[in-house]
């Protein structure tokens, strides 16, 4: 079992000044380093780089091998490492000389397997860097077992994650035979690491499984050559420059670099943010990396400071800089609705000395609202920052409307009101504090006589509108019962003029003695005592008309109606 083994770091020391940051003594290297992770398997062809078989038939073939942060963190390989050749082990001496095209790509990928049966080569191939290409490849008849190295034409610089690993094999230009034999590659099985396929045309689909032959879950060995420098005696990190360096609005791209720095190998750096400067108030811009520059897009006043690291020195910070940000706050509230006869609504955007442009054209910070309708400010600060903001307002005018009334019998009055904008009725029916709800009701008065009622329509706002009238009630008989048997009790003269007899044939006891006119109101009351006597009323005072005598006696009432005369 072969696990995450460094099988080699020789390493060749260059000294000389970086320039820039202040470094002194650097040391430049180029280290190898060997993924072989899982168990060793039996060499196979199908396994690729480049696809060989014993029939030397296929003259194309596409790799692509997954190799995850923990493989390459264990063999060494760490961010900022910068990636100069790639090799792989065949364990066959034969050979081939071409020309073929031989082309590697490279990307730095956040991916963790490769689970699928299959995979187009144009998902696995985006994104990807061309670090490698040669025209003219040929393999050389080499030692077995040995690696085969490609020096990379453009180095490559591992910033974190996975690395996907892609190579494309075209010998259409090769004379017959292809090889001097098949191509048998030194490999080891590990789980969802590798597509591939060897074809009479270049693949466009990759399986993770079948070559011709089983494939699955097996991968090349591979020697990564890395270029490492070593620098000593970090001095200073050195100012910092800010592009756009004055006042900016939220979210606008803002450029961190050193002014007077170059990028060293061996050295990181970490940017670190802060919206106070206070110590211990800064957190990491994401991961560290091998240059320094970096762009942000601060939503409020931020601070920044770059932490550079040389990988055999010091660490130093750089100074904070701020950068300012103007933040445009406006917000006209929630949507609401205006009554009407209440008080104006005023909208304010705030913001003094911004401008101000309201969707109907007006340039004011504030207005006064006296219709309904959509309304949106847009506020411009002086750094040309802007923020909008919209409300909705709804005019709710007064409730009217007017009731009529329906006399129907013994004194009851129906009331029916019709009215607008109206969400509740209330009503004062001019009687013993009586009221009622609803757009209609009915109430039956104890007497006759005329009433004030009052109908209060309520709007949404809560706002009151009343509708007054008097009524009249003639028909109520509410009080007036009378005995069945009052034939013993007579009034004369009828009509009369000055004075009213009242002549108790029955001997019945009369307690009080009423006058009540045809509206039912009560004119005069006078209390008898239960008295048996026969009386008279002085009448000389009233009006002429018709009128009601009301006896009050222990059975009950005896009504008696008499008119006056002038």
């Amino acid at each position: 079992m072969l696990n995450f083994t460094k099988i080699s770091r020789t390493i060749l020391l260059v000294t000389g000044l970086v320039t820039g940051i202040s470094f002194h003594s650097t040391g430049q290297a180029e280290e190898s380093i060997e993924i072989n992770t899982g168990a060793s398997s039996a060499p196979i062809y199908a396994v690729g780089p480049i696809y060989m078989s014993s029939t030397l038939y296929y003259k194309y073939s596409r790799f692509a091998y997954l190799y995850t942060q923990d493989e390459l963190e264990a063999a060494g390989i760490n961010e900022g490492s910068i990636i100069t050749s790639l090799g792989w082990m065949k364990s066959t001496s034969s050979s081939a000389v071409g020309p073929a095209t031989f082309n590697i790509y490279m990307k730095n990928s956040n991916a963790t397997a490769y689970s699928n049966a299959s995979e187009s080569w144009s998902n696995l191939s985006a994104g990807t860097t061309l670090v490698y290409n040669n025209a003219s490849q040929s393999i050389p008849a080499t030692a077995s077992p040995a690696y085969i190295d490609f020096a990379l034409n453009t180095p490559f610089v591992y910033t974190g994650g996975s690395i996907e690993i892609l190579t494309e094999w075209n010998a259409a230009s090769a004379a017959s035979p292809l090889a001097t034999g098949s191509f048998e590659w030194v490999n080891t099985t590990v789980v969802d690491r590798i597509y591939g396929r060897g074809d009479a045309s270049l693949p466009t689909t990759l399986s993770s499984t079948q070559n011709n032959v089983s494939m699955d879950d097996k991968r090349p060995v591979i020697q990564f050559k890395i270029e490492s420098t070593t620098c000593l005696n970090l001095v200073d990190a050195g100012p910092v420059s800010v592009s756009p360096s004055n006042t900016i609005c939220p979210n606008t791209d803002v450029t961190l670099d050193f002014t007077s720095n170059d990028a060293g190998l061996g050295v990181s750096y970490q940017w670190e943010s802060s919206t106070t400067n206070g110590a211990g108030s800064y957190t990491s811009m994401g991961s560290s990396q091998t240059t320094p520059t970096i762009t942000a897009q601060p939503t409020q006043s931020t601070w920044y400071r770059c932490k550079v690291v040389c990988s055999e020195g010091t660490t130093d910070y750089t100074d904070p800089v701020q950068v300012i940000i103007d933040v445009v706050n406006v917000d006209l509230g929630s949507d609401t609705s205006i009554c009407e006869g209440d008080t104006d609504l005023v909208l304010d955007a705030e913001n003094a000395g911004s401008t101000f442009l309201w969707n109907d054209g007006i340039t004011d910070q504030t207005r006064t609202i006296t219709t309904a309708g959509t309304y949106t400010v847009t506020v411009t600060s002086a750094a040309g920052c802007t923020a909008t903001s919209t409300i909705t307002v709804d005019y709710l005018p007064a409730a009217s409307g007017d009731f009529t009334t329906n006399e129907t019998t013994n004194g009851t009055i129906v009331f029916d009101a019709t009215a607008a904008n109206t969400e509740s009725y209330f009503w004062e029916l001019g009687v013993n504090n009586v009221t009622a709800t609803g757009a209609s009701t009915t109430y039956t008065y104890p007497d006759n006589g005329t009433y004030t009622v009052t109908l209060n329509l309520i709007n949404e706002c809560g706002d009151t509108t009343k509708v007054t009238k008097v009524i009249t009630v003639s028909t109520s008989t509410v009080g007036l019962v009378e005995l069945e048997d009052n034939t013993t009790i007579n009034v004369y003269p009828n009509p009369a003029k000055d004075v009213l007899f009242i002549a108790n044939e029955g001997n019945a006891m009369i307690e009080s003695i009423h006058v009540i006119d045809i509206f039912g109101k009560t004119i005069s009351s006078t209390t008898i005592n239960a008295s048996k006597s026969n009386h008279s009323l002085n009448i000389k005072d009233l009006k002429a008309g018709t009128y009601y005598l009301k006896l009050q006696t222990p059975q009950g009432l005896v009504v008696k109606a008499f008119n006056v005369l002038n």
